[in-house]
């Protein structure tokens, strides 16, 4: 059947599904006898059967042009939603039209598009009160629709909080669905839905044989719910997070400010000196108008910075592709402001009001089996075979698992902190509430990709980033644990640190800094692995201390064969003693503006300690080039202004030392 044909034939089906009347001026859906539309619906579901990628999909892509399913579908399934028969086959074909399918180029962009249509045509509060109340009635008695809608309506939910929300220039985009996410995640604290994925998930934890694809629908929708929330701003007040907003709206209008300041009007040839007064009262003194402030970036140096390349075909930049939806909330916001491509980490954290986010903690405090579900997620998730609407399994299970141990160390943070204003001793961190996420199974699962997307796969940059995110936050757990006063916390943690050891990340991280390559890779790998890298000496460290343990255990994989050694913090730290790595992590210096205050505090520390390792190793800095970079940095005012010497001090005192180093040098050394 040819293509005008199928749209011919597809037309006429879909007009049994009702048509649009005018009454009293306005247009008012009357929908057709019960015979007429099951008729249709079943028609309907047999070309979406015979629907295939050779056609490219063009019975969806009709659909979603006709915008069948807001103006017929929805329309037609409020009208007859005591009839469970025609209810459920309107649900069914509901969820193959929200499905993604693989598209590719600009039909994939439609495709999307289409999608997002559905997903704002389910934010009206009657239809989603409709279909609630139907799977309410599906839970509570037997006699309602059956238990296949009941998996039905959860596949359309996940399929529907799946799709990405728009951002300005992309493929669909308006002003109200830039934040449609955030009005499902209303509407399921209001209408009670949170209850119904707390019953789902622990019925599903419960059961002997697991259902994978129910796992991973619910597993997706609480991932897709999280990306939106900052787990510390669940723990904070209402007030502290007022100040913190206030802060930053100060601090933009400072900025703001400082770009609309005029400029001297006095002409150059004059030549004398002139003092001008920025926005924020810093004195800058130049020879003439013509004379800039700030020395700007070479072209070489321009040519360094990341272009965010698409990747090959088998190590492709999942970040690129518009249905991959990426954590957007809480500790990953200070590493997304170094990569300038990344949408969003500069604009505004989504707003939720109070009720929401504690309507959100407490759920997420009763979700008890969560921690059995990431067991779940992992044993099933096969990141060797991904196919076209699993091939996010992985990152999105890492992103959540990243995400549930940030929460739960916030939540540890606040006891503590409660427990000091009462004189009281501090709790220890629920580590069973978290076991699936940091035990060494999960430890080991995490270290193989950081392995396999790092020196195996020779740096797949986009999954390698959520790797080294992820192993972050374990550490950051396992670090909590070691500082805890009971015993047995403590000793888990001391446990997991020699394992995290043993697996050899030490090595691997190493080999990043020393093969990461700034034009090409994200500089988010960078920023974790600096993270990583500065926990592990500070844990190991803390090890030796406690335990007087100055080795430990390394097995090392080569090929097929492995090789046990002993290492030290010494010889780990002295590994770094490479140019690449310095280079590399001066250019991280070099983004200041970025940086935020822990990030900026490890990576000087690190670069003092691969200093410290051995008198010559800071000799990489006495270059010219460096000189210069190091003469831009001291020029800028951001720098030099009195009002910023707290917060860049750190860095500031490095450029001293290095060269205050390199006239030392040059004392005892005419080379030089």
């Amino acid at each position: 059947m040819d293509h005008e044909a199928v749209v011919n034939d597809l037309f006429d089906t879909c007009t049994w599904l009702g048509d649009y009347h005018e009454d009293n001026g306005k247009q008012k859906y009357l929908a057709r006898e019960r015979d007429q539309c099951l008729t249709a619906l079943l028609d309907l579901d047999k070309m979406l059967e015979e629907d295939s990628p050779e056609s490219g999909y063009v019975v969806r892509q009709q659909l979603g042009e006709w915008q069948v399913l807001r103006r017929r579908m929805i329309p037609l399934f409020v009208s007859y939603q005591k009839d469970s028969e025609l209810a459920t086959n309107v649900v069914q074909l509901m969820v193959k039209l929200t499905t993604r399918v693989g598209l590719y180029g600009s039909d994939e962009l439609q495709h999307l598009r289409h999608l997002q249509d559905y997903k704002e045509a389910f934010s009206k509060s009657d239809i989603f009160t409709v279909l609630l109340r139907l799977v309410m009635e599906a839970l509570d008695n037997e006699a309602g629709p059956g238990q296949q809608f009941f998996k039905d309506v959860l596949v359309l939910i996940r399929n529907l909080v799946s799709v990405p929300d728009p951002g300005p220039g992309d493929a669909g985009y308006t002003p109200l669905r830039r934040r449609l996410q955030l009005t499902y995640i209303r509407h399921f604290h209001d209408e009670g839905v949170l209850d119904f994925f707390h019953f789902l998930g622990e019925q599903l934890v419960m059961r002997e044989e697991n259902n994978a694809d129910q796992v991973w629908a619910v597993a997706e929708i609480l991932y897709h719910i999280c990306t939106t929330f900052d787990p510390q701003e669940m723990w904070q007040k209402r007030k502290e997070q007022k100040k913190r907003d206030l802060s930053e709206l100060l601090a933009r209008d400072k900025a703001d400010s400082k770009l609309m300041a005029p400029q001297s009007s006095r002409h150059s040839r004059f030549g004398t000196s002139m003092q001008t007064f920025s926005a924020d009262g810093s004195l800058n003194v130049s020879a003439s108008v013509m004379q800039k402030s700030i020395i700007q970036k070479s072209s070489a140096l321009l040519k360094k910075e990341f272009r965010n390349p698409l990747g090959s075909e088998k190590k492709q930049n999942m970040f690129h592709n518009p249905f991959f939806v990426d954590l957007a909330e809480g500790s990953v916001r200070d590493h997304n402001q170094l990569n300038p491509h990344v949408r969003g980490s500069l604009d505004d954290r989504a707003d939720h009001s109070e009720k929401v986010l504690l309507g959100y903690r407490s759920f997420l405090e009763k979700c008890t089996w969560m921690s059995s579900l990431v067991s779940i997620l992992r044993s099933s998730c096969n990141p060797s075979k991904p196919t076209t609407g699993s091939e996010f399994k992985l990152p999105y299970l890492l992103n959540f698992v990243s995400w549930f141990l940030e929460f739960h160390r916030c939540q540890h943070a606040l006891q503590v902190a409660e427990a000091k204003k009462k004189n009281e001793p501090p709790p220890d961190l629920d580590i069973a509430a978290l076991q699936g996420a940091i035990d060494v199974d999960m430890v080991q699962f995490t270290t193989a990709r950081l392995r396999d997307f790092g020196k195996v796969a020779q740096m797949h940059q986009s999954q390698l980033m959520v790797a080294l995110r992820v192993l972050s936050q374990q550490i950051q757990t396992i670090k909590v644990m070691t500082e805890c006063s009971g015993s047995d916390t403590r000793d888990c943690g001391d446990i997991l640190v020699r394992h995290l050891v043993k697996e050899d990340i030490m090595f691997n991280v190493a080999w990043i800094m020393k093969n990461f390559k700034t034009s090409v890779h994200d500089p988010r790998i960078l920023s974790y692995s600096v993270e990583v890298w500065q926990l592990m000496i500070l844990l190991m460290n803390r090890l030796r201390e406690r335990y007087d343990q100055s080795t430990f255990q390394v097995e090392r994989l080569r090929g097929s064969h492995m090789t046990r050694s002993d290492t030290t913090v010494e010889q780990e730290v002295s590994s770094l003693s490479d140019s690449r790595v310095m280079q590399n992590l001066f250019h991280l210096i070099e983004k200041y503006r970025r940086l935020s205050a822990p990030l900026q505090s490890m990576l000087i520390e690190l670069i003092y300690s691969i200093m410290k390792a051995h008198h010559t190793n800071i000799v990489i800095f006495f270059e010219l080039t460096c000189f210069m970079r190091i003469y831009r940095m001291m020029t800028d005012p951001l720098l030099t202004n009195t009002k910023n010497n707290s917060k860049y001090k750190d860095i500031v005192g490095l450029l001293e030392f290095i060269l205050e180093s390199f006239f030392q040098c040059a004392e005892v050394n005419s080379c030089v």
